[in-house]
């Protein structure tokens, strides 16, 4: 909030959860990119000056146009990593 960013990027996921995006997440997360509905850019979208956070793993390539539909993914990627985070 102090540098007022617009967009965060959190990346690097890879080595400290190795095996939690596999089966059923990764699938539903690609379907869900490639469904061509704009509803979930809508429900994204904030009128507050929260930044919008979005996950990128390994060879992912996010533009700035993509980061409030990115966003969007966020309750599905909170879903996958429930049981790693339980472990902890």
């Amino acid at each position: 909030r102090m540098m007022k960013a617009h967009n965060v990027l959190l990346t690097h996921f890879s080595s400290r959860y190795p095996k939690s995006m596999q089966g059923s997440c990764v699938q539903g997360i690609e379907s869900a990119s490639s469904d061509g509905n704009d509803t979930t850019v809508q429900h994204a979208v904030s009128t507050s000056a929260t930044p919008v956070v979005g996950l990128a793993f390994d060879l992912m390539t996010v533009s700035i146009g993509e980061m409030k539909k990115l966003n969007s993914y966020l309750p599905a990627l909170e879903q996958c990593f429930a049981e790693v985070l339980e472990q902890e």
